[in-house]
């Protein structure tokens, strides 16, 4: 189970890594370790702060949000902390139900609260 990433971009915005992550749900085991493992090197090279830009995103399951938590475990081991961009709906419902809305980016402008 997992997320098969169909892209993942990196971008540099001074001391912050903005991971643009293009994907879905499906059943796949190399999502997982991909992801981890470029947030964890991003986070050894010393970057300040992770962003993943779930824009593109429009839903996870269970399986998939464990392995981005995951990721952010891996970077925060590192010092870089990691938030979450633009989710859409679906992920945003999925964030809050899970109380995980303290990850959304402080940029982030919709009322989360309802």
């Amino acid at each position: 189970m997992g997320i098969q990433w169909r892209e993942i971009t990196l971008r540099r915005q001074e001391g912050t890594v903005v991971f643009d992550l293009d994907g879905h749900c499906c059943l796949c085991d190399a999502g997982y370790a991909e992801i981890e493992t470029l947030v964890e090197t991003v986070a050894r090279f010393g970057y300040g702060r992770i962003k993943l830009n779930l824009e593109r995103i429009r839903c996870l399951d269970s399986a998939a949000l464990g392995c981005l938590m995951r990721a952010v475990g891996r970077a925060k081991q590192h010092g870089a902390p990691v938030t979450f961009l633009n989710p859409q709906p679906l992920v945003l419902k999925l964030l809050e139900v899970t109380n995980l809305t303290s990850f959304l980016d402080e940029t982030y402008s919709h009322d989360v609260a309802r």
